[in-house]
């Protein structure tokens, strides 16, 4: 059996916290194992669990990790039961395992709410936000929908063609604009330019694309990650 400790109060459970006993402190508080020949008169062991659960022999582990202690591996017997050493030291190994499970099933928790948390916030601004490959044709890794009611565009239509930022550009900036692609990849790995893009009605956009250029732990560049802001007003004035 293995307890954290800490539950919602509308989880399923046996209507009493394991962990509410004193052998259970000792064991979170001293990160030692406490093991219990006989529970059947010992004043350290929950009443409750012991009269419903027929707990007779019990042993306590903390679950550890790193410099946290964040619940309890409870072993349980309904006879009265001497631990060995062996059987302690083989409990403590599984405890171990435990943990580390337990705390990469919380990682991944919290991973996958941050990632639900950084999605909203990119595809609510008001800009495009992408990640292409590194090389022409650049084609379209991710996109945030923006590009729909900015451009006209869907995101099938990028990612499924993988020429398609080809085939919107401006032809009179797209010489420009993979030179400095390219200059910026050998180089300092940021490229900030501005150039047209057409939508889909035809029309003339103007845009300024700011790009990092992301590299994998051996320094080999695998991909432009980029933000699109549209100037088409700025540029009118301009004129």
């Amino acid at each position: 059996m293995i307890s954290s400790g800490r539950h919602p109060e509308d989880a399923p459970r046996l209507k009493f916290q394991l962990s509410q006993s004193a052998a259970a402190q000792k064991a979170l508080k001293g990160r030692k194992p406490v093991a219990i020949e006989n529970a059947w008169d010992d004043a350290r062991v929950n009443p409750r669990a012991r009269e419903l659960m027929g707990i007779r022999g019990v042993a306590y582990l903390s679950l550890l990790s790193g410099n946290e202690s964040f619940g309890l591996l409870i072993l349980i017997t309904r006879r009265p039961h001497a631990w060995t050493a062996r059987q302690l030291d083989l409990a403590r190994r599984f405890a171990d395992v435990s943990s580390v499970a337990l705390e990469n099933s919380r990682l991944m928790t919290q991973l996958a709410e941050t990632e639900v948390r950084f999605r909203s916030l990119v595809e609510h601004v008001p800009a495009i936000i992408y990640r292409c490959d590194v090389d022409p044709p650049f084609r379209t890794q991710y996109i945030s929908p923006q590009t729909a009611t900015m451009l006209g565009y869907s995101v099938d239509e990028w990612t499924r063609d993988q020429n398609f930022w080809m085939k919107i550009v401006h032809p009179d900036d797209m010489e420009s604009v993979i030179g400095l692609a390219k200059e910026s990849a050998r180089g300092k790995g940021f490229t900030t330019s501005e150039y047209r893009l057409l939508d889909r009605a035809g029309e003339v956009r103007w845009f300024r694309d700011e790009a990092i250029l992301v590299r994998d732990p051996s320094g080999s560049p695998v991909a432009w990650h980029g933000v699109l802001v549209e100037i088409t007003g700025m540029k009118r004035l301009q004129h």
